[in-house]
């Protein structure tokens, strides 16, 4: 992988080659071994300081994952229960509706998802902080649902 940079991307000027200041990427072992990655590779044969940094958005991912891991499954498919009920504007609106004569913040569910590596932790805190209007939607629920709450 180190020859194909340096043949497509640092042959192609000085200019380039002492200027490149940095990598980023997710965690493959062959672009941060500490010996043999691409990071560790070019930051030995470039004549500037080179930083190899992990892509901190995908370590947060990857350590919020691995913690769901041990979580209950319950937990989960309950949360995404919760996200799938709110996926009908009509629901959001109720809920909406409920917040406002509670004096509650309106805020909507926010969706995770797997491929946005950060809405995950997003979506539970939101989940968090409108705790207590689900709480109330869901004891008028019978109702929102059959139509008899307007």
């Amino acid at each position: 992988m180190y020859q194909a940079v340096e043949e497509k991307l640092l042959n192609l000027s000085t200019e380039i080659k002492n200027n490149f200041r940095g990598l980023v990427h997710d965690h493959a072992s062959n672009l941060s071994g500490i010996h043999n990655g691409l990071g560790a590779l070019l930051a030995k044969n470039l004549p500037t300081y080179f930083m190899d940094l992990e892509d901190p958005c995908h370590s947060l991912n990857l350590a919020l994952n691995k913690s769901l891991d041990d979580m209950p499954q319950e937990i989960t498919k309950f949360i995404k229960k919760i996200h799938s009920h709110f996926s009908w504007p009509q629901r959001v609106a109720y809920l909406s509706k409920i917040q406002k004569e509670n004096n509650l913040s309106i805020l909507n569910p926010i969706y995770f998802v797997e491929s946005r590596w950060l809405s995950m932790g997003q979506s539970l805190k939101r989940l968090i902080l409108i705790w207590d209007s689900i709480k109330e939607y869901m004891k008028l629920k019978p109702q929102i649902l059959s139509g008899r709450r307007k």
